[in-house]
C-alpha cells in the first residue's frame, strides 16, 4: 500500500511470492486431468506491474512491458519464456490430448536455471518436430520459423543458455511465456489451416 500511494517500487518479496506460487502450481491439474493455468492473468499483471516499477526506479534500459506480445523485445529472460511456450506448444501439436507437458517437469527450473534445462528440452523438441513434419508439415514449418525467430535474437544453442536468471529476469520469463502462449492460442482460433496442413489430414 505504501508503494502504491508513494509511487515507489513494489517490495521484492511480492515478486518472489508470485514466482514461488507459479512454480508450486506448474504441474497442477483440473478435475478432468487437463493442465490448470499456473500463470494466470492476475499473476502476469502483478509481475508486469512489479517489473515496470522496478525498471523506472532503477533507470533500466528495458522497454515498459505491455500485456501484448512484444516480438521486438530482446531481453534474455523474456525470450527464454517465449521459447519455452513455443516448445510446449510443439509438444502438444505433436501429441494432441496429452495431459503432461514440458511445463509439469521443467517450468520452474527453466525459469531459474535455464542452462541446466534448455539443452535437454531442445533435444526432446527434435523428436516432437520430427513427428510434426510427418503428420502436419505445414504446421511444422510455421513452428520452426517462430522458434528460429526467437533464437536469432540472441538465445542460441551455439552460444549457450545462461546458468541462472536474476529475479527480475525470471519475472520477464513468466511474462514472455504468458504472452507467447496467448498469441499462439489466439492465432489458432483465428487462422484456418493451410492447404498443406489440410492435405496431410
Amino acid at each position: 500500500m505504501h508503494a502504491i500511494l508513494k509511487g515507489l517500487p513494489y517490495p521484492q518479496p511480492l515478486l518472489q511470492a508470485a514466482l514461488t506460487r507459479i512454480r508450486a502450481e506448474q504441474a497442477k491439474k483440473r478435475d478432468n486431468g487437463k493442465p490448470a493455468e499456473h500463470v494466470t492473468y492476475a499473476r502476469a499483471a502483478l509481475i508486469k506491474a512489479w517489473l515496470n516499477r522496478y525498471d523506472r526506479s532503477h533507470h533500466q534500459q528495458e522497454k515498459e512491458i505491455n500485456m501484448a506480445l512484444d516480438e521486438s523485445c530482446t531481453n534474455l529472460g523474456y525470450r527464454l519464456g517465449r521459447l519455452f511456450a513455443v516448445l510446449e506448444h510443439i509438444q502438444q501439436d505433436a501429441n494432441p490430448g496429452t495431459n503432461t507437458t514440458l511445463r509439469d517437469s521443467y517450468f520452474g527450473s527453466a525459469m531459474s536455471t535455464p542452462g541446466a534445462v534448455f539443452p535437454t528440452i531442445m533435444r526432446r523438441n527434435q523428436h516432437h518436430m520430427a513427428k510434426l513434419r510427418k503428420e502436419k508439415p505445414g504446421l511444422a514449418i510455421n513452428r520452426d520459423k517462430l522458434m528460429q525467430a526467437i533464437l536469432n535474437e540472441g538465445v542460441d544453442c551455439t552460444i549457450g543458455f545462461p546458468a541462472t536468471l536474476s529475479l527480475p529476469d525470471q519475472g520477464r520469463f513468466v511474462i514472455g511465456y504468458y504472452q507467447q502462449r496467448q498469441a499462439l492460442y489466439e492465432k489458432s482460433q483465428t487462422q484456418p489451416e493451410t492447404s498443406e496442413e489440410r492435405s496431410v489430414q
